[in-house]
């Protein structure tokens, strides 16, 4: 009679990582050092909710597959002079900065935010979430943020409320726009 043999333990795979990121294109419209922000932001949730560790290596390589167009090119060309020991984060972030983060003083953006208008459609929160990019990682004033805010807003209405009401903060100012104007801020009328 035969022995039966014992089921095989099945094996035990690891759930691959994955970073929740958006993608970087490496487009003139895009900020290199906001969307280097958030992976680090990422990680510390995947810890805080799951436990999961990340090393530096992984994240270079969790960040890197979020490269697309132009972006992917360039990675292409820098992986080849590369070595397994530069492939850290701190090392892709050394290399994005020098690639694609402008070098914008003070007056630089302000002339960029002043440029930036609501475009129809784009909810309040997007502008002002654009206007930050613009901003990020420098010292720029929330009076600044504020006035290309109601300068930019393309709504007349909209912008007069939100300035009467004399919002000190970029948060202050999208929540009257949308407590007064609606989602859009599309109040009464919206001009292009």
């Amino acid at each position: 009679m035969p022995t039966a043999t014992p089921p095989l333990a099945p094996v035990r795979r690891h759930k691959r990582k994955k970073l929740w990121i958006d993608d970087f294109r490496g487009t003139a419209e895009e900020s290199v050092e906001a969307w280097l922000a958030t992976a680090p932001q990422e990680v510390q949730r995947q810890l805080a909710l799951d436990g999961e560790v990340w090393t530096s290596e992984e994240l270079y390589y969790g960040a890197t597959a979020h490269l697309k167009g132009a972006a992917s090119k360039w990675l292409i060309g820098i992986s080849e002079t590369l070595d397994s020991s530069e492939r850290t984060f701190e090392q892709l972030t050394r290399k994005m900065r020098r690639k694609y983060g402008r070098r914008d003083n003070t007056w630089q953006i302000q002339q960029r935010l002043a440029k930036r208008v609501q475009q129809p459609g784009e909810r309040p929160s997007d502008f002002a979430d654009s206007l930050t990019d613009i901003g990020f990682g420098k010292r720029v004033l929330a009076e600044s943020y504020v006035e290309a805010f109601l300068n930019g807003i393309n709504n007349e209405v909209t912008a007069t409320q939100v300035r009467t009401a004399k919002p000190q903060t970029l948060e202050e100012a999208v929540q009257i726009a949308v407590d007064k104007c609606g989602e859009y801020g599309e109040g009464r009328k919206i001009t292009d």
